[in-house]
């Protein structure tokens, strides 16, 4: 019958833990640095241009949540985030409106860090608006996108990456 003895040593422990730490600080830096911008820099990049996308089924829904008294269709923010999934690279979010209870915003999601070989990120300027009986629908989405360095545009764009 084999035992197994644990020996606790503490300062071992600590040297190992304290590496591993560095390690993975310095790891998650260089990754961090290789494929992010601030929030700022993503702001200023221009859109050269953008496409409209269509609404109108979208709002249907919306109109079919609001029969069955779902509460999200009455907050601006859960009607963009059931029509549009925010993966977890999201850089910017931006909202834009007037007064202290405005019944229209402009909201600028800006995602940046794709994965994929060619898109590095997309832009999305969303407007949505309020009716009289405090739902908020969609009002127009523009949307663009830009390319890794040496794969296309870096500004936001319609146009193809490589």
């Amino acid at each position: 019958m084999y035992k197994v003895i644990f020996v606790w040593r503490p300062r071992l422990f600590s040297l190992v833990l304290f590496s591993c730490l560095i390690f993975f600080i310095t790891k998650a830096g260089i990754m961090q640095s290789a494929s992010k911008v601030s929030a700022i820099d993503l702001l200023s990049i221009k859109v050269t241009s953008s496409k409209s996308i269509a609404v109108a089924k979208f709002n249907k829904k919306v109109d079919i949540a609001a029969r069955q008294d779902a509460q999200w269709v009455k907050d601006p923010i859960s009607v963009i985030r059931k029509y549009n999934y925010w993966p977890g690279r999201t850089a910017v979010i931006f909202i834009d409106g007037d007064g202290e209870h405005p019944s229209t915003y402009k909201i600028t999601i800006i995602y940046d860090g794709f994965s994929g070989d060619s898109v590095r990120g997309q832009h999305d300027e969303i407007t949505i608006v309020q009716n009289q009986l405090d739902i908020w629908h969609l009002k127009s989405i523009k949307t663009s996108w830009r390319c890794w360095s040496g794969r296309g545009h870096t500004d936001y764009s319609i146009e193809p990456c490589a």
